[in-house]
């Protein structure tokens, strides 16, 4: 199971599904520049979010029994990690060894391939001992390659769930970053025949849209499904987000698989917003005991109209995991994890800073002449208002002692804008939302 590397859905109408979220709302004033020196033209922000920003990661260990795992830690953590280390180089070898003689471009011989999947699945179950997971709750049944040869996994909270769903995916292959082959687990990517995406290539997009079609026709003579996390990163679970549109593309039955991770005191979600991975990664290794359950719906299959939109096919596929997961959808996409990793690395509250979506931001500045920049100033902004900020908020004392200059210079403007000409004389502090669309209002 992976992350596709493919074109993020664009900007789609979103059901609220939880009827208990509540559209937030932050007022302020904002300026529109009639030349470089001058900002006027005030209105009302409206700042709509869903549901909670889904890359916030709680890292906080603030239960005795989390602080016992720890110390139990000290001793299974190294047990585990040399037996992790040394089953994936034996697996390794011995996935390779099926491949020897053979074009990894094609299908393999069935012999060779029914080996790989023993070899692979024992993998898998040996790392899910390693990381404390010894009895997976496996509910309804992986549909044959025959029916279905796309299995789309959610919600993705953590690197964990390639390891738990590869113990009953069969071998199933994934779109993987073409960086990966040159490192220690190329070899054993290869050997499974990943569809790999080189960044760096302009067509890679095409190419791999391309193989993915050619492995899931019908008349293809691929028996190796693919096992995909169509939301494309990791979140928190607390909602489903923007479910990218290439495993839709081909218009072929899906089987969704929902993943359901029972986490009373410690949460191993793996998100942007993390701030410490490395002790996210030695919690995961220290639980003695962790309770998963992997639960396969019934194969989806697309209506005519689905077939010819991906966008509405990914949609209907998302609501009805939502509703299995019992968890909202919303708009948060690919950009909204990039913000947020920026926002962590600048050690700010993500949950407080971005308390809006990329979406509802573009829709906010769609009248200016930002375009195509919005996501680079939005991402420049985030730094800048960190100088200043505390607990998501900036003061007007703090804009203007360590913030002026600098965000002026983020949206093109040689002189500082006055707090009074972006925010209003009345208000004292703003929120993120409301300071980066003044901003862009007055500079662009």
């Amino acid at each position: 199971m992976s992350e596709p590397e493919l074109e993020p859905i664009a900007e789609t109408q979103v059901e609220d599904v939880s009827s208990s979220l509540k559209k937030r709302k932050g007022s302020a004033i904002s300026a529109k520049r009639k030349s470089s020196k001058k900002a006027s033209a005030k209105r009302t922000l409206v700042n709509e979010a869903p549901v909670p920003n889904p890359f916030v990661c709680d890292e906080e260990i603030n239960d005795p029994i989390e602080y016992a795992k720890l110390a139990l830690g000290v001793i299974l953590i190294p047990i585990r990690l040399i037996i992790l280390i040394l089953t994936v180089a034996i697996a390794t070898a011995a996935a390779t060894a099926t491949t020897l003689g053979q074009d990894l471009s094609k299908p393999l011989p069935k012999g060779r391939f029914r080996a790989q999947q023993i070899i692979i699945e024992t993998m898998y179950k040996v790392l899910c001992f390693c990381f404390g997971i010894y009895n997976l709750n496996v509910i309804g049944k992986r549909a044959d390659a025959s029916e279905c040869k796309i299995m789309l996994v959610a919600s993705h909270s953590t690197a964990m769930d390639a390891i738990v769903t590869g113990t009953v995916f069969g071998g199933a292959a994934a779109i993987a970053k073409a960086e990966i082959l040159d490192t220690p687990l190329g070899p054993l990517f290869k050997a499974c025949q990943m569809i790999m995406v080189d960044r760096e290539d302009k067509n890679s997009k095409a190419t791999s849209a391309r193989k993915l079609r050619e492995r899931v026709e019908a008349n293809s003579p691929w028996r190796r499904q693919l096992g995909l996390a169509p939301e494309g990163t990791c979140t928190n679970r607390s909602s489903l987000i923007q479910f990218a549109k290439g495993a839709f593309e081909p218009g072929v039955p899906v089987q969704p698989v929902a993943l359901h991770w029972d986490c009373p005191t410690f949460d191993p979600a793996w998100t942007a917003g993390a701030h410490n991975r490395a002790l996210i990664v030695l919690r995961c290794l220290a639980q003695p005991f962790q309770g998963v359950t992997l639960e396969f719906l019934p194969v989806y299959k697309p209506s005519e109209e689905e077939k010819n939109d991906a966008i509405l096919y990914a949609n209907n596929v998302r609501n009805a995991m939502a509703k299995v997961l019992k968890v909202p959808v919303s708009e948060h996409a690919y950009a909204d994890m990039f913000l947020a990793k920026a926002t962590a690395k600048k050690k700010l509250p993500v949950g407080e800073v971005l308390n809006f979506t990329f979406a509802a931001l573009k829709r906010e500045v769609k009248d200016t002449k930002v375009g195509d920049r919005l996501f680079e100033v939005t991402k420049s902004l985030v730094g800048i208002f960190g100088k200043g900020a505390s607990r998501g908020l900036l003061s007007r004392a703090k804009y203007e002692k360590k913030v002026m200059t600098r965000s002026a210079g983020a949206v093109g403007l040689d002189e500082p804008l006055a707090w009074d000409s972006l925010f209003g004389q009345n208000v004292q502090s703003v929120d993120f939302y409301t300071f980066v669309v003044a901003h862009i209002r007055a500079g662009f």
